[in-house]
């Protein structure tokens, strides 16, 4: 016999079955959606410099910290120039040498005034014997020979002591230019090697400090990064096959991570026409139009670049539909027209109603 509380159960079970049955379905929606390209963001000064120094040296003096503050035409650091060191050393040991040249124990000058003096006296001697043999021809002795060979040998000897008489000026000339041209070398290698002082060229906070007093640094490697104190830009990536739907002043909806739950207003203010061929993506910038407070850069999150919205359309979630543009029914697979795509939904044109029942499909 069927009892009251047989009846109960069997009830129950029905009741559970058609909940069950019931929940398993959805049905689409009519909602407003948003167009739009998706991508990440990162927060950076509106302006920023790398600070280089001129020269490959030690750093004498550092009067930056990160955070720090600063104006423009502040003193950021002192640098030590090794290089211009050594070109003092250089500079000193070449005016010693022309020093030594010139006025030296063992200089050019006393080699030519040595070789000056035997000219000199050979040429006293070649005089005598000339005028002496001149004398003697003239009274019939000797041969006109020797006494063509002793003019011979007084020519010569007149000759090469006016031949070294001109080497002399000629060299003592030279020697003191490359004097002169040593000393002006050394006062500019001193002149170089006074320190060079290297000055902010914007008022901005130091954000990045890449070095300490005692390391050295070179012409290729930035000291410090200086930036917008109060300004700053949203930096995004923006795959090529989405760059043609943007445009400058578009509507831009920004979430960061450090500010939960919280969207902010912008627009973009530039597009970068170059494509970054290692990532087949372009740069975009944009600005809050109202920021929050306080912002830091290096910050990350998320930004939605609005296209288009539209409005109390008919929508169902990516799950509900497949690659072949299909829906499952109570009745089967059913092909649909779709619309805008978002992260969240799929505009549905054509092929179902809101009283549709349909399946989540598994793939």
């Amino acid at each position: 016999m069927i009892t009251i509380r047989k009846i109960c159960w069997v009830l129950l079970i029905f009741l559970l079955q058609a909940c069950q049955t019931e929940e398993s379905y959805y049905y689409p929606e009519k909602k407003d959606i948003v167009n739009a390209v998706y991508t990440s963001v990162t927060i950076n000064p509106a302006d920023e410099y790398r600070v280089y120094s001129p020269v490959n040296g030690i750093i004498n003096q550092l009067n930056i910290e990160e955070g720090d503050q600063i104006k423009k035409g502040a003193l950021i650091a002192v640098i030590k120039d090794e290089n211009s060191r050594y070109s003092i050393q250089n500079a000193a040991i070449q005016k010693e040498q022309a020093v030594a040249n010139l006025k030296g124990q063992y200089d050019q000058l006393n080699e030519i005034e040595a070789e000056i003096i035997i000219t000199q006296n050979k040429l006293s001697n070649d005089s005598s014997l000339y005028h002496r043999q001149l004398r003697l021809w003239e009274q019939g002795v000797g041969s006109r020979n020797e006494m063509e060979q002793r003019k011979l040998a007084f020519d010569n000897s007149r000759l090469s002591l006016k031949a070294l008489n001109n080497r002399y000026n000629r060299t003592k000339e030279l020697l003191q230019y490359q004097l002169e041209q040593s000393e002006v070398n050394l006062s500019a290698a001193r002149s170089v090697n006074s320190d060079y002082r290297i000055l902010c060229q914007m008022s901005g906070t130091v954000y990045t400090l890449n070095k300490e007093v005692g390391e050295s640094v070179t012409i290729q490697e930035p000291i410090a990064i200086i930036g917008s104190t109060d300004s700053y830009l949203i930096d995004m990536v923006v795959d090529e096959e989405d760059i043609v739907k943007l445009s400058i002043n578009q509507h831009v909806v920004v979430s960061l991570d450090a500010f939960a739950e919280r969207s902010f207003e912008a627009q973009i203010t530039k597009i970068n026409p170059q494509m970054d061929s290692r990532t087949q993506s372009f740069s975009v910038e944009a600005t809050f139009l109202d920021p929050p407070a306080p912002l830091y850069p290096g910050l990350t999150g998320e930004a939605s670049i609005i296209l288009s919205t539209e409005r109390d359309v008919l929508v169902i979630p990516h799950d509900y539909i497949n690659e072949q543009q299909q829906v499952l029914t109570d009745t089967g697979y059913v092909k649909v027209e779709t619309g805008t795509t978002t992260i969240e939904y799929v505009e549905i044109l054509s092929g179902i109603t809101s009283s549709t029942p349909l399946k989540a499909i598994v793939e």
